[in-house]
């Protein structure tokens, strides 16, 4: 066989294995057992495990599967999570909707502070989704799903006294926040110990607008001094 046939073949026998991943070749990869490779996990150039992709028939069409976790940690995390953002979803838009519209002494600093928290809430939506994305799952499609899955109630029309807007702001943090720690347990649970850290870092920005809006809302209506709040 000449140089250039035999160059040829083996060119040939690399795009062929290179289509099918599960074949294994010479430095090519392998599959760590035929029961992974059956669930479509593989292993890359020196042993490293990388992200594999499962069929599945039923609702919703293809499953994309996460190596690392089952179907059912995948749907039970990601229904845990999808829920934290459509409670993220109402919790901002009210928080900002009381900046918006709060009046009375001190009112610059409260719509400070407001915008501020405003500002914490948000990424958890991204954050949460985007976990959500990394292990296979799926999450809200409108907000009309975000309406039906918050437990966050709506605010009304009116413009109740600051206090007692404050006072309900607190009580949607901390109720929150306990979702939060109850998902973070789940995700424990599941072995997602990267979904538990990442809850980690909101649940403590949560438990921090608890406090902040208790002192705000036990001060006086007309505070002899400012309400203040860690920076």
């Amino acid at each position: 066989m000449s140089p250039f046939n035999a160059d040829s073949s083996i060119r040939a026998t690399s795009i062929a294995s290179s289509s099918k991943p599960w074949v294994s070749a010479p430095g090519n990869i392998s599959p760590a057992s035929s029961n992974e490779a059956g669930r479509g996990r593989w292993l890359g150039p020196g042993g490293r495990r990388r992200r594999g992709m499962e069929r599945q028939s039923g609702e919703g069409g293809a499953w994309r599967q996460d190596p690392f976790f089952s179907r059912e940690a995948v749907l039970d995390i990601a229904s845990a999570m999808t829920c934290l953002i459509a409670d993220a979803l109402a919790l901002y838009v009210k928080t900002k909707a009381v900046q918006w519209h709060m009046s009375g002494p001190w009112t610059h600093d409260y719509q400070r502070m407001l915008a501020e928290q405003a500002e914490q809430i948000f990424p958890l939506i991204e954050a949460m989704a985007s976990r959500i994305r990394r292990i296979g799952g799926t999450t809200l499609r409108s907000l009309g799903q975000a309406a039906e899955l918050s437990q966050i109630a709506a605010g009304g029309n009116a413009s109740p006294p600051v206090p007692l807007m404050l006072e309900d702001l607190c009580a949607d943090n901390a109720a929150l926040a306990d979702r939060m720690r109850q998902t973070h347990g789940l995700c424990l649970d599941h072995g997602d110990v990267s979904g538990a850290g990442v809850l980690g870092t909101w649940i403590g920005e949560a438990e921090q607008r608890v406090w902040i809006l208790a002192e705000c809302g036990a001060a006086p209506a007309v505070p002899s001094d400012p309400p203040g709040w860690p920076g």
